[in-house]
């Protein structure tokens, strides 16, 4: 569902141009309703888990009621009658800590999807190096454009430059840095690997 909005999103103006806003619409409910349809299932499984230990503690304690009662020492057993209701109390207690030793593995097995995405976004190939080395080629080109700049900065009407770089004209001081011209050099781009534009 996500990847069917994100794709949306990426190819709105193909999209829009081509007229496929009531095709998308219909892919975004369709993969709602397989959403809703998986989410069900789910459900349903889980819920149909977390009840196996609340019978199983109700069977064994029927169980134990039933057989057990035939040896307490009232009917000719050899448990005694306090045994007998302790007994019943470990088999609910026993049950109850098996609920949540379930519901904690439930809730570690949900968290390895997330984990699996994380560890493998987190493994990526950064380009923290290539932007390093072009944040550095920048600040070494940047400080020689300005240097230059600096250089060819007239003085005008008699006035000398002052600190900051600053080139006073008749109407308005302007600053060095102004006067550096924006180029892109080596400029390429690329889309599912075919070359659009190279500058």
């Amino acid at each position: 569902m996500v990847q069917v909005v994100n794709d949306a999103v990426s190819n709105y103006r193909l999209i829009a141009d081509f007229l496929l806003r009531p095709n998308i619409v219909d892919n975004y409910a369709r993969a709602i309703d397989d959403y809703h349809k998986h989410e069900k299932e789910c459900a349903r499984l889980i819920t149909n888990s977390m009840y196996m230990a609340r019978w199983l503690t109700t069977l064994l304690v029927g169980a134990w009621m039933v057989f057990g009662s035939f040896k307490v020492t009232t009917v000719g057993g050899t448990i005694t009658l306090g045994a007998f209701l302790a007994t019943i109390n470990v088999f609910k207690e026993v049950g109850m800590e098996m609920q949540e030793i379930y519901s904690e593995c439930m809730e570690i097995q949900r968290s390895f999807g997330p984990l699996e995405k994380i560890a493998y976004y987190m493994n990526l190939e950064t380009d923290l190096q290539d932007k390093f080395r072009v944040s550095k080629e920048q600040h070494v080109h940047g400080h020689r454009e300005h240097m230059m700049a600096r250089q060819k900065v007239t003085v005008r009407e008699g006035l000398k430059m002052p600190k900051g770089d600053v080139d006073f004209c008749a109407s308005h001081p302007a600053f060095v840095v102004d006067t550096i011209p924006i180029m892109i050099k080596n400029l390429t781009y690329n889309h599912e690997k075919h070359l659009f534009c190279s500058n």
